[in-house]
């Protein structure tokens, strides 16, 4: 191998002294003229044979299944509004017989369908569109949850406002509260996810359009703030309560500048909460409209409570 390589590599050069020796005479050979050099062929290069486009029946595959994807969401709209409406807004905190499970059961079959469209997608266009309906199920998924939480939530606040106001006993008022809280606490985060999601792609089926999102993310706003600002006022109601009934205790032992103390730092808790309250009524929505009895409710218990603490620092203060 080597040896081929080293008589490809001399071969011109020995070519050369031959011809040198054959053309040797007495007479001085004459000195070619250079020849031109020579134009270089431009050799076109070949051009990429373009792929070929997809099929008119991979279209219509595609589109078929964007279609059925389209429909298993729009049925979960259906059964979100119970049947009655493609209205987001019809459901509120104060629904009755809504069914999470049934939503999200839907949502499921509908991620399974958004799937197989994705899989069968051969255009630009329908791929968009698979992606506007994977943010609209990533919407409708986080709305279903925090809806449930809403209606909890209130029910909650509900439960809580009879607990403290028929005077139950300490476990049954903080298993009432707990469940409010919880209800506040489990909502927040799909409230955050629902109001990251695209509005444009509400577009993506007929049941919802980008105005009724952004009407819906308005509601779920106010009726959150709402069950917030519930949540902290049951629970100043909760912890003055066992305050005045240590004041009570204090006067019945005769230390009534304690009682005078405790039930003076009460009456300011309530009126602060009564303050707060009074702004919730004043400025509550018709988005909220769920709330307003509760609210109601809730700002009646709270002055007379605070009645209660006036009554007994004056009642400290005149001993």
């Amino acid at each position: 191998m080597h040896r081929r390589a080293l008589l490809a590599a001399i071969a011109p050069l020995t070519a050369g002294c031959f011809g040198t020796t054959r053309s040797r005479s007495s007479e001085p050979a004459d000195t070619p003229e250079p020849n031109d050099t020579p134009e270089p062929n431009n050799t076109p290069e070949p051009t990429d044979t373009p792929e070929p486009g997809p099929s008119e029946d991979e279209r219509r595959a595609g589109a078929d299944a964007i279609v059925e994807a389209q429909n298993q969401l729009r049925e979960a709209v259906y059964i979100y509004t119970d049947g009655v409406s493609a209205d987001l807004l019809d459901v509120s905190a104060e629904t009755t017989g809504f069914d999470d499970r049934a939503v999200l059961l839907k949502l499921s079959d509908a991620q399974t369908a958004i799937g197989e469209a994705e899989r069968a997608a051969t255009t630009t266009e329908q791929t968009e569109t698979v992606g506007s309906l994977r943010e609209l199920h990533r919407y409708l998924t986080q709305a279903t949850d925090l809806q449930a939480w809403l209606i909890d939530g209130r029910d909650a606040v509900l439960n809580a406002y009879d607990a403290i106001d028929d005077r139950d006993g300490e476990d049954a008022v903080e298993s009432e509260l707990d469940a409010v809280a919880s209800a506040v606490e489990n909502a927040s985060d799909p409230f955050e996810a629902a109001s990251d999601v695209d509005s444009g792609s509400m577009d993506a089926i007929d049941a919802i359009s980008a105005d009724e999102y952004e009407d819906k993310q308005r509601q779920f706003e106010v009726e959150l703030d709402a069950l917030e600002r519930l949540e902290g006022a049951l629970s100043t109601i909760h912890a003055q309560s066992t305050n005045l009934e240590d004041a009570r205790n204090d006067i019945d032992d005769g230390d009534y500048d304690a009682a005078e103390n405790t039930a003076d730092r009460a009456s300011d808790e309530l009126d602060d909460t009564i303050d707060d309250l009074e702004d919730l009524e004043g400025n509550l929505s018709s988005e909220a409209d769920a709330f307003e009895d509760p609210t109601e409710d809730v700002l009646k218990l709270t002055r007379d409570y605070e009645d209660e603490a006036a009554s007994v620092e004056d009642e400290a203060q005149a001993e």
